[in-house]
């Protein structure tokens, strides 16, 4: 019946900031930034080599800016996963990102969580062979 999962809805506060995060500190590429009207911008974000998946980032409207940085409560929004965790690790926190513990490598994974600038939680993880 379906085909393939699209976007994922990313409230934000500011496209920009959020663009910086996302973009310059992960990685991520930019595969839309389009402004349709003073009040539209459609920004769409995705990791590199995936254009079919990503993020459609939305800025919050006045009544929904508290669900920023909690969109999942206190759960991970998602998860990214990596050949090298400790690596990537190791360049995301140079970039900036502040991460909540080092890596812990486990019997069947390497994973380490971090915040992005809203406070949403995510997982990166290295799955072992």
């Amino acid at each position: 019946m379906f085909t393939n999962l699209s976007r994922i809805t990313l409230l934000v506060k500011d496209y920009d900031d959020a663009l910086s995060f996302y973009v310059d500190k992960l990685g991520f590429d930019k595969l839309l930034d389009q402004v349709v009207s003073e009040d539209v911008r459609y920004v769409h974000i995705g990791v590199p080599g995936q254009a079919d998946v990503g993020l459609w980032m939305l800025k919050a409207e006045p009544g929904e800016k508290s669900l920023v940085g909690r969109q999942a409560g206190t759960q991970p929004l998602f998860l990214i996963y990596t050949k090298n965790c400790k690596l990537a690790y190791t360049t995301l926190k140079q970039r900036g990102v502040k991460f909540l513990y080092e890596p812990e490598d486990t019997e069947g994974d390497v994973h380490v969580h971090f915040k992005d600038l809203y406070g949403n939680l995510i997982i990166m993880v290295e799955l072992k062979e």
